[in-house]
């Protein structure tokens, strides 16, 4: 039962900086901030003007990812396919902040693209419980929605024992936890 801690009050684009190899190895720091979608699209000003050798190789060398789906230094290839991936869940309307906590979760290690998240939305949609203020508040609903609790007797609710069914509700869920403007957890099915 793995839980995260994502901040909720970064930005909502990928954005990277991205540089030039060959400037970085002749001991100067050229590139530029970009959005992530853009990444391939940049090149070094320098271009093929130095006497050295061309300018081609390109880096991602610093990113601002307020989800996660970036983990170091990349390609810009795979910094624009990371972006290319969070527009195709903007487009299918789902929040990309769980689907990072989802990949994370259940897929960590495994690069995160367009075509990963076709092969994975409906296991995402499986798995995914909600948005929700705390793992009680989440238990308690599930409890009166799945369990039927409001139309139990008075007496059995009232000695029912909602912490210790929350606790062992828990065992079969992954939560996310997000803290900064708000605090919120993103809740999973296990299994």
């Amino acid at each position: 039962m793995p839980s995260i801690i994502v901040r909720s009050d970064a930005p909502d684009t990928i954005r990277v900086w991205v540089g030039c190899l060959s400037c970085y190895n002749a001991g100067r720091l050229t590139g530029d901030w970009v959005e992530a979608l853009e990444a391939t699209e940049w090149e070094c000003p320098i271009g093929n003007t130095d006497p050295s050798g061309p300018h081609e190789e390109f880096w991602v060398m610093d990113y601002e990812d307020p989800y996660g789906f970036l983990d170091g230094e990349c390609s810009p290839m795979d910094a624009q396919a990371a972006a290319e991936a969070v527009a195709a869940v903007e487009l299918d309307e789902e929040d990309p902040t769980a689907v990072a906590a989802y990949w994370d979760i259940f897929w960590s290690g495994r690069t995160f693209s367009a075509d990963a998240w076709a092969d994975q939305r409906s296991d995402f949609q499986d798995r995914f419980a909600g948005r929700w203020d705390s793992w009680q508040e989440y238990a308690d609903d599930f409890a009166r929605e799945c369990l039927g609790m409001d139309s139990w007797p008075e007496t059995a609710q009232q000695y029912f024992n909602w912490n210790s069914y929350a606790n062992d509700l828990r065992y079969e869920y992954s939560v996310a936890e997000f803290t900064g403007a708000e605090f919120y957890i993103l809740v999973f099915r296990s299994a």
